[in-house]
């Protein structure tokens, strides 16, 4: 099994149980139950930065927290493998994962929001929440306490020791395509949802990010060098986003899939963009919202892929693969609205409240049209179809450094990407929609998608390497890097949010990882069997601003994390660790922040695990 093959290994450990539990069920049957239990907490380190949460749009999550504990969470996730063997070597079988969660910090639970006039989904905007200073439902629904069953396939593995051996597997499943390890950006992320609220949380294993979408899956071994495979999915759901108000979600506040509902732009900001006064005190509230409607999902049906994978001894045993499928967006784009007569909240009655008369030589009319057509002004969520997809990957070692080698390069065809800023995209909506002359209630009817189809290519490659100093057992550095290209376009037409986007990006993240074999069994002899691993993490987007949403880079953006682990005979665990933000980041108006968005939210981590 060669050492490249990193996010392979990774997903075939979080489906085969390794601890599990063992059932005889009958001849030639066997079950398996593997159970996990984590218990784990954050403590942010510091109070919010009053400069990290200037903007209206970025500020919820972050003043939600003050410093002391803000996740304290339970959770469980169970593999269940039940498995026939023939006599003559095949196996049928099936396969199933469950998980729950509760934390008491989010469900049932207040905050330390003291900002209610930019609380974006509050009652004051006509919005979900009742108070201020509470999660919204969906957010406890989400990571308050749930529970759900994942994985759920059948599969046959036929004939595995004659000249074709394949699988088919048909359910609920992950489909392990690409050799990116850390980036979101690889295959596996366009094919796969996954939910990156998990990712953040102490303890978290990859069997609980990715999430599985219901497919047929096969593969063949052709020749015993060539194999060949291919999925028809039956299913799509978005990628889920850390949910609104969440302690380290960096997604502003109306872009957070479950409890985000409303923009809020600060009047003078967008007042200064058309012909009316730039003066807050014409409005009882400094922000004008504008509503969340309904979403427009992708089809179920329509996503395939096809792969080859073939094996070159000659070449220091690389292996291959070619790949070619259509997919849909996972990641949200947006599109404004403004439709004919429908009001979200009567913002034309504020208009001109508290300001008396209007300024000399100034007529009221510009206030009232523009407070009504943002009455009428939406936006919606939009997961663009029919994305094709073009790509080869490799798995080779470096003979001379004995380093494992991998990536892939993947062409994306009609990618969405960003090419209006967010104002530039909301205000002609507005003016669009905004009264028509003789009737100052009723706009024209209007649409307009920031977006635009445009290809991409993504390249990602990936450095591993184990030695063995003096001074530990074991110890790898894994190094990958990753890079984004937008065709056709030049840096001064794509945007990320209201942000000067770039149409070439690159970032990278290194991990190290060293380990000392009983390292605490041999200074504790009542704990023998423990193993020591400590771990260094480093984050860096290095030069340019993706317009890739969700998953793009941020030039000067970095994060760096250490962790200590103790693991008793691979039963019980702990775990501490420490993270740091820090470089780079913009607001949701393109503002330097002079820091990362996630800047004022280092914090300490603790994981208690047990395995059964």
């Amino acid at each position: 099994m060669k050492a490249g093959k990193l996010l392979p290994l990774l997903v075939a450990a979080s489906v085969t149980p390794a601890h599990a539990l063992q059932f005889n069920t009958g001849e030639n049957q066997s079950a398996a139950l593997d159970v996990t239990l984590t218990y784990g907490a954050q403590w942010r380190i510091d109070d919010p930065d009053k400069d990290l949460t200037a903007d209206p749009n970025l500020d919820d999550a972050n003043r939600n927290f003050d410093s002391g504990l803000a996740s304290n969470s339970l959770r469980a996730i169970a593999d269940f493998e039940w498995r026939y063997k023939t006599d003559g070597g095949s196996s049928y079988g099936l396969f199933a994962r469950g998980s729950a969660w509760y934390d008491d910090e989010i469900y049932d639970s207040s905050n330390n929001n003291d900002s209610p006039v930019t609380v974006n989904s509050w009652k004051l905007y006509g919005g979900t929440m009742d108070r201020h200073d509470e999660f919204h439902p969906d957010v406890e629904d989400r990571s308050g306490r749930d529970a759900e069953l994942l994985d759920l396939f059948f599969f046959a593995e036929l004939a595995p020791t004659g000249d074709h051996p394949s699988t088919l597997r048909v359910g609920s499943q992950v489909i392990n395509w690409g050799e990116s390890a850390f980036i979101q950006n690889g295959l596996s992320s366009v094919i796969n949802s996954a939910d990156v609220s998990k990712a953040s949380l102490p303890g978290t294993e990859v069997k609980e990010i990715l999430r599985p979408l219901g497919a047929v899956f096969g593969s063949i071994a052709v020749t015993d060098n060539i194999s060949l495979s291919g999925y028809v999915q039956y299913e799509w759901e978005e990628i889920i986003s850390p949910p609104y108000g969440t302690f380290l979600s960096p997604v502003p506040d109306p872009l957070s899939g479950d409890g985000g509902e409303k923009f809020l732009l600060p009047v003078g900001a967008v007042a200064a963009q058309m012909p009316i006064p730039q003066d807050p005190t014409q409005f009882n509230l400094p922000f004008i919202p504008v509503d969340r409607v309904s979403d427009n999902e992708a089809s179920d049906t329509g996503q395939w892929g096809v792969s080859m994978s073939w094996f070159v001894p000659e070449l220091s045993d690389t292996e291959f693969g070619f790949y070619a499928g259509n997919y849909h967006r996972k990641r949200v784009t947006i599109e404004f609205t403004n439709y004919l007569g429908e009001q979200n909240i009567d913002w034309t009655g504020d208009c001109i409240a508290n300001a008396g008369p209007p300024p000399t030589g100034l007529s009221c009319l510009p206030l009232s049209g523009f407070a009504s057509a943002f009455d009428q002004a939406s936006y919606n969520f939009d997961y663009m179809e029919d994305i094709e997809y073009y790509g080869v990957s490799w798995n080779s070692i470096i003979n001379l450094t004995e380093t494992a080698f991998s990536g892939e390069v993947i062409y994306h065809k009609d990618v969405p990407i960003q090419t209006t800023s967010l104002l530039n995209g909301l205000v002609p909506t507005v003016v669009a929609g905004a009264p028509v002359p003789g009737n100052p209630n009723v706009g024209q009817p209007f649409s307009k998608n920031i977006f635009s189809r445009q290809d991409m290519v993504v390249t990602q490659v990936t450095f591993n390497h184990n030695f063995n100093p003096s001074w530990v057992d074991d110890a790898s550095l894994i190094v990958e890097f990753g890079h984004i290209y937008i065709q056709d376009l030049n840096d001064d037409e794509v945007w990320a949010g209201n942000t000067d986007a770039d149409t070439s990006s690159w970032a990278y993240r290194a991990k190290f990882s060293a380990t000392w074999y009983d390292g605490i069994g041999k200074m504790i002899s009542a704990l023998s069997g423990t193993d020591l691993i400590w771990t260094l993490d480093f984050n860096h987007d290095v030069d340019g601003v993706s317009p890739v949403v969700g998953t793009g880079y941020t030039e000067g953006a970095m994060a760096f994390s250490t962790a200590v682990e103790g693991i008793w005979q691979n039963t019980w665990s702990l775990k501490l660790g420490y993270t740091n933000f820090f470089g780079d980041g913009y607001n949701t108006l393109g503002e330097d922040l002079d820091d990362h968005v996630l800047g004022d939210r280092d914090f300490f981590s603790l994981a208690a695990k047990y395995r059964f």
